[in-house]
């Protein structure tokens, strides 16, 4: 039988891309070997509690990436750059124009630098 962290580990890998909700039976039907179901949710319960993944209120689950991936492709559109700053990374990319093609481009990879730093530092919380 496989080993528990070993399990978490391949669980986790499985489901932190995906883009939508999945439930124990999904996982249940998609496991190679043969893994009961109580380990599916002992596994699942750790993970929510390390906040790798959120349970839904309609007992569903999502990886916390793609559940920030989605909030976030929802309320971007919303978001408007200040003047000051596009103008700032106006000048940025005129100084390196290689680096940027876009002020699009340059803006975005900031924000996504700015949710690895986040992510990063929220899973070093204990």
């Amino acid at each position: 039988m496989i080993d528990i962290e070993e399990f978490k580990d391949n669980l986790l890998e499985f489901v932190q891309f995906r883009k939508e909700p999945f439930d124990v039976e999904f996982i249940y039907r998609e496991c190679v070997q043969l893994v009961d179901k109580y380990r599916i949710y002992e596994t699942l319960y750790q993970l929510e509690l390390e906040g790798k993944i959120l349970r839904l209120s309609d007992g569903r689950y999502i990886a916390t990436r793609a559940a920030l991936r989605r909030w976030l492709k929802y309320h971007l559109i919303e978001i408007q750059i200040p003047v000051e700053i596009a103008a700032e990374a106006k000048e940025a990319i005129f100084i390196a124009p290689k680096a940027w093609r876009t002020l699009d481009s340059f803006i975005s990879e900031a924000i996504e630098e700015y949710i690895r730093k986040i992510l990063g530092l929220w899973a070093e919380k204990p």
